[in-house]
This record gives C-alpha cells, structure tokens and sequence, in this order.
C-alpha cells in the first residue's frame, strides 16, 4: 500500500477543501500561503502529495505511474475527510481531479 502524505489544516464549519499539486511538485507547494489563508477564514484546507511526489511513498517508481494511479490517491485522501471536499487542483492535478 502507498503512503500518502496530507497536509491540513482545521478549523471546523465550512465545506473542506482539498488541494491537488501538479507535475513535479508535492503537497508542500501549498502549505506556505494557500493553507494557513484558507484557514484562517474558517475551511479546513488539506493538500494531498500524490504517490511519488512530497512526503507520499513511491519515489523510486515515480515513472510506473499514471493518472489512474493518482486518480486512487485522491479518492483515498477524499475518503478520509469527514465531508465531501472542494477540490482546487493545478496543472496535472486538475487531470486527476
């Protein structure tokens, strides 16, 4: 099984929103100003590192995998929210999502 790393941050009463990094990036790439902004104004905001990307397992295979791959990632990490999310996706993440 792959690890994923989510980033998140929580305050509670809105919809969740879920960020989805492109190519040759990782959940970190969000973390420094989206997150923390998004918070801030009462959603919780999480950003999910697709396998082989960030802190997620699977670097050393990052060529063997594929939109569908990643595809599965985000519906793990969308599972593991209390709310169906708003995605917010750039480049290759917004073809995952």
């Amino acid at each position: 099984m792959i690890r994923l790393e989510v980033l998140s941050r929580q305050p509670e009463g809105r919809a969740p929103l879920l960020f989805v990094h492109g190519a040759y990036a990782g959940a970190w790439c969000w973390d420094e100003h989206f997150l923390p902004w998004f918070a801030a104004r009462g959603f919780p905001a999480y950003a999910l590192s697709l396998r082989g990307h960030g802190a997620s397992s699977g670097r050393d295979r990052l060529h063997d995998f594929g939109l569908a791959d990643y595809a599965e990632d985000l519906a793990r990490a969308v599972a593991l929210l209390e709310r169906p999310p708003v995605l917010i996706a750039h480049s290759m993440g917004a073809l995952v999502a």
